[in-house]
């Protein structure tokens, strides 16, 4: 059976491609489909002719996009990776496309300006002519955001550096800009708060002094200190972000309460602290910063103190059972840290159900090692159940378990597990979380790369309304932008900016980290794959084919043709889409899709940019691994994986680095491999470091030691299997 006919217990995440996205019937979905595709140079003679056809150069396409802004955002895309053919076509259209009467000052459907994507995803030094081809033409800077109410102005106080010249102008001629000082996002997000992440400029002046300068007094006393909704206040921005600049110089003011407590119950220092920032952490014990204490004995009076385990859980309804008569009982027990990080689901194939107005609420712990789920009415499936998904801490594989509350009242609360047989059905018997990854989650809220559907507006709005007093739902505090402590390191601070509702990013990262481990744990305790283990290191790491690893005239027990994977690989992708569609028929999201896609790389994109099919990864490691263990292990020696380490994904954001990550400390021997060793060691250490979560989808496959490492991985491998795979044990 194909992977992906299996039932998806937690939720399946898809996919479009530009083919699905826009049907070319008219001049301006045309012109809108040669604007989206940032694959292949854009050709101003078709734009030309399809205006003059009738194209609107001010039509919206899929996310509320005109032609300009997905002509802009591919422009910053492209900056970083188009060769200058490329840019100069996408250059001239945007230009033609602005003297056709094009609105400079449009927003997509998630309230973003062309403009802002180049200055927040743009090479400077590649898109400042096309910044200035915008400013020349004044763009009106004071409309608000869409959903969020991210104002231009927020996204201009975060803006790199070398862009400080824009944010200047609009500085000093506010009213030519229209532009409000003052706004505040749906968040309670300011300026200052954006303002607070970045550090001092070539001159040696830090973004916040910058900032006030310009502003009235007034403003910067109103805003300075305001917190947002989970009560973080710019200098939570700033200790998140590790800007030390920028801390000294708010707990230096008068008017910066440095103790203001989160709605996670932390301070400003116990932030530092968790995050391993010393040196900002001894600024704030410096100034005064004092930490929250909370007790480690179980509270039945409101939130235990973080973080939630499975053991917890059973000590607080031990414990709390006089006081635990629902469900409803148990919510407030939880953390707030859980309470904090979740996902709603609306539209799942989950035994536990949920619809728009009652989601399902996926509630994560930050530190990456348990997931819990429950609905808000009655009618729907599981109702008197919390589902939960933890990683065993000895064991270090997943564990699943129902907890239900149904008889909660007489005092019976029931605990069913570890792995219930009608939960393995779907989860797999190694279990495995059912969950995909970026970009594009359909019956998901804030599933359009973490921005809400259009149909999906009024819905959440109408669920938003309602949270307060909903019996359950009160308890889900405002999403968190606290970072998640992953196996390897701390993730970094997300900062809001074209996106802001994190919480399925953090999803992904939980449940890529739980199963990530598992997978390698399982591979490295494999007897029949220990004599493999170099090959399975290159398989991973290496920018070249595994059969190198393998000596010639060596055999695997099952062994076919890597073509044949490929065109697995291919065909794989091709029934996700369909899925797609099906999904779409199925659910309320019927009719209009996500404007991201999977951006699989065609024929004719890999013509114009072969050096992709490397820079990838996932076309070249996927077969790769698919040919070893398979051949190894047999035609089911991937079944129980998850959707994100299989074929048909987002190549872009490579998962198999979760896999690499723990491979590398599991098979290696530090003892006996110390020369490849030390390059683990390296790399992993950046991993601490470095405070980006994506660091970990590049790790040493795209890293600078890779061409060291690999000749080395090739010659450990080929010499144990030419022992045999005897000796090899």
């Amino acid at each position: 059976m194909s992977f992906f006919k299996k039932c998806i217990c937690l939720l399946g995440l898809f996919f479009m491609v530009p083919g699905l996205l826009l049907a070319k019937e008219t001049p301006t979905a045309e012109l809108l489909a040669i604007t989206i595709n940032r694959n292949v140079p854009m050709d101003l003679d078709r734009v030309k002719a399809l205006v003059a056809q009738g194209a609107d150069v001010n039509g919206r396409g899929p996310g509320g996009v005109t032609p300009l802004v997905y002509a802009a955002e591919s422009y910053a895309y492209l900056s970083s990776r188009g060769d200058e053919n490329h840019l100069k076509s996408v250059r001239e259209v945007i230009g033609y496309l602005m003297d056709q009467g094009a609105d400079i000052s449009a927003q997509d459907g998630r309230g973003v300006m062309g403009m802002l994507y180049l200055l927040n995803y743009g090479y400077p030094e590649k898109v400042m002519d096309v910044v200035k081809m915008y400013m020349d033409r004044v763009p009106n800077l004071g409309i608000p955001g869409h959903d969020d109410k991210i104002a231009p102005i927020h996204f201009l106080a975060r803006t790199k550096d070398k862009f400080y010249g824009v944010l200047e102008s609009v500085l000093k001629s506010p009213k030519v800009y229209q532009v409000n000082f003052a706004a505040r996002s749906i968040q309670g997000y300011s300026l200052f708060h954006f303002a607070a992440t970045r550090g001092k400029d070539s001159n040696g002046i830090l973004r916040l002094q910058n900032i006030i300068d310009y502003l009235p007094a007034e403003i910067t006393k109103a805003l300075i200190d305001a917190p947002d909704e989970t009560n973080s206040a710019p200098l939570v921005w700033a200790v998140l972000s590790n800007n030390i600049e920028a801390v000294k110089f708010l707990v230096a003011r008068d008017d910066v309460d440095i103790n203001r407590v989160s709605s996670e119950q932390e301070t400003p220092l116990d932030m530092a602290l968790r995050n391993g920032f010393k040196e900002v952490a001894d600024v704030l014990l410096a100034a005064g910063g004092t930490q929250v204490v909370r007790l480690e004995t179980i509270n039945c009076r409101g939130a235990n103190a973080a973080p939630m385990s499975f053991e917890k859980l059973q000590d607080i309804l031990k414990y709390c059972q006089k006081k635990i008569k629902s469900l409803e009982d148990f919510l407030p027990l939880i953390p707030e840290t859980m309470r904090s990080h979740y996902a709603l689901v609306y539209a799942s194939r989950a035994l536990q159900k949920g619809s728009m107005e009652n989601p399902r609420a996926i509630m994560m712990e930050r530190n990456a090692s348990i997931i819990m789920t429950f609905n808000g009415h009655k009618s729907l499936p599981g109702y008197d159940d919390i589902e939960l998904m933890r990683k065993n801490p000895v064991t270090k594989r997943i564990e699943l378990y129902n907890v239900s509350f149904k008889n909660a009242a007489q005092g019976k609360i029931q605990i069913e597990g570890p792995n219930p047989e009608r939960c393995l059905k779907c989860h797999g018997d190694s279990p495995h979380p059912n969950w995909e990854n970026w970009t594009f989650w359909p019956g998901v809220y804030f599933g359009d790369m973490m921005n809400l559907y259009p149909k999906d507006k009024p819905w959440y709005r109408k669920f938003e309304s309602a949270q307060k007093t909903h019996p359950r739902y009160k308890y889900l505090l405002p999403i968190s932008l606290q970072t998640l402590e992953l196996p390897w390191g701390m993730s970094g601070f997300l900062v809001p900016g074209v996106s802001y509702n994190f919480s399925l990013a953090l999803m992904d990262a939980t449940v890529l980290a739980m199963h990530g481990e598992q997978l390698a744990l399982e591979i490295a305790n494999d007897k029949e794959l220990k004599p493999y283990r170099y090959a399975i290191l290159g398989a991973l790491s290496c920018h070249q084919d595994v059969e190198d690893f393998i000596p010639e005239g060596h055999v695997l027990p099952f062994q076919k043709l890597k073509s044949e994977y490929v065109k697995q690989i291919k065909s794989e992708a091709d029934e996700h889409e369909k899925m797609i569609l099906q999904l779409q028929n199925s659910t309320p999201i019927k009719g209009y899709s996500g404007r991201y896609n999977v951006e699989r790389f065609s024929t004719d994109t890999l013509s114009y940019y072969p050096e992709l099919y490397k820079a990838s990864g996932e076309m070249i490691r996927t077969p790769n691994l698919m040919w070893l263990l398979k051949g190894v292990k047999g035609p089911a020696a991937m079944k129980d994986w998850s959707q994100f380490f299989l074929p048909g994904n987002n190549h872009l954001f490579s998962a198999l680095g979760y896999i690499e990550v723990h491979l590398w400390k599991e098979l290696l021997d530090q003892n006996k491999d110390t020369d490849v060793w030390k390059i683990y060691e390296t790399e992993a250490e950046k991993l601490k470091t470095t405070a980006r979560t994506e660091r970990i989808f590049s790790f040493l496959y795209k890293s600078a030691h890779e061409k060291e490492v690999c000749p080395l991985l090739k010659e450990k491998s080929l010499s144990i299997l030419e022992q045999g795979p005897v000796k090899g044990l």
